[in-house]
């Protein structure tokens, strides 16, 4: 974590907009501005939050968090660095995991993401990288030269043209390739995602943080999961930009603070739908804007509770979100119902999305 971001976080169990003010302590290991290995200290609960490899987890239960994300972080930090308190309860998550290709804090995983955060089809030339080196599929080639390049990041690029002063806020942020746009156009921008293993790659590819694991991408699945090449774009020269570790219900970030607020792909994946606006909403200062897409996959429970609470009215999931944040005191001023959204798993099988994306601004 960078000494900057300090000013840019909070506590997460002293969310009420004014307290919760984080300061280090005990740096043990740190590359220039970068601290790698410390904990932060709430000047108001007196709150401890590690820094491992530096990503800091800003998460109201750090116990249960390394060890649900055991497998992960043990890619990065050694044993001996997992503080003294949560290590035994750590090592026995470790003895305990399941190895899968498919979890969300597997390398095959993240690469996926990588391609889909940071790489364009439209700049490539020669040897595609979605291509293997014989037998590509010509429907899938089709796909990713229409439409990869024209998802919710080409929008948002060109709806935050002119946000150069801008204090910017990305919840579930991911492998962090939003920041590649925003960093050229915003004066900060703090990243948050519950993975570690997600922010632990957004810190390499943009702040060059270190990273022991490959960058490879998956093409022919017979010769393994990652089997393919492509390079990382060079660290970002802003150095108003970072990435922790937090969580939607309890952001640790300082209400009133931002003036963007974007959450891509998010909405349909919480228990409680109208967390995601009451949560921008706070974090935004006064006509902020937020930036909201999503596929809405919803869970059958989670649509059935909507169903129940939203007004007979409304038909759709495009008409229940943008319900939600016209009833939490947004106005939506940009709409976009149907958008494409490709996600490449290898190259046999690409899923194709359609995304509703608005922008709406806080009254």
């Amino acid at each position: 974590m960078l000494r900057s971001t300090l000013a840019r976080i909070r506590c997460p169990n002293c969310l009420d907009g004014k307290s919760g003010a984080l300061a280090l302590h005990e740096i043990k290991k740190k590359l220039g501005e970068d601290i790698l290995s410390a904990s932060l200290r709430c000047n108001d609960c007196e709150s401890e939050f590690p820094i491992l490899a530096g990503v800091a987890i800003l998460v109201n239960d750090i116990e249960q968090y390394l060890c649900l994300h055991a497998k992960g972080i043990s890619s990065f930090v050694k044993d001996d660095e997992v503080p003294l308190t949560y290590r035994e309860s750590f090592l026995q998550a470790k003895s305990e995991i399941l190895d899968s290709e498919e979890d969300l804090e597997s390398e095959r995983v993240n690469a996926l993401y990588f391609m889909n955060h940071y790489v364009s089809a439209g700049k490539t030339k020669s040897n595609p990288w979605w291509r293997p080196k014989q037998n590509f599929s010509p429907e899938i080639d089709r796909l990713v030269k229409n439409f990869w390049d024209k998802g919710p990041f080409a929008k948002i690029a060109e709806w935050t043209k002119s946000a150069k002063h801008q204090n910017a806020i990305e919840l579930a942020c991911g492998v962090g390739g939003l920041a590649q746009i925003l960093a050229l156009r915003v004066k900060a921008y703090l990243g948050i995602d519950s993975s570690f293993t997600s922010i632990a790659l957004a810190r390499h590819i943009n702040l060059g943080a270190p990273y022991p694991l490959s960058l490879n991408s998956p093409q022919d699945l017979y010769n393994g999961p990652l089997t393919g090449k492509i390079a990382a774009p060079k660290p970002l020269k802003n150095k108003n930009i970072d990435f922790v570790v937090g969580e939607i219900e309890a952001v640790p970030a300082p209400f009133g603070n931002f003036d963007l607020a974007i959450a891509l792909n998010t909405i349909d994946v919480l228990a409680d739908p109208c967390e995601l606006p009451k949560r921008q909403h706070a974090l935004l200062k006064k006509n902020g804007v937020a930036i909201q897409s999503s596929p809405y996959l919803w869970h059958s429970g989670v649509a059935e509770q909507l169903r129940s609470e939203l007004p007979k009215k409304i038909k759709s999931s495009s008409e229940a979100v943008a319900y939600l944040y016209e009833q939490q005191g947004f106005q939506i001023f940009k709409n976009i119902e149907h958008i494409p959204w490709l996600f490449l798993e290898h190259y046999r099988k690409i899923g194709v999305y359609s995304v509703h994306l608005f922008a709406a601004r806080k009254r």
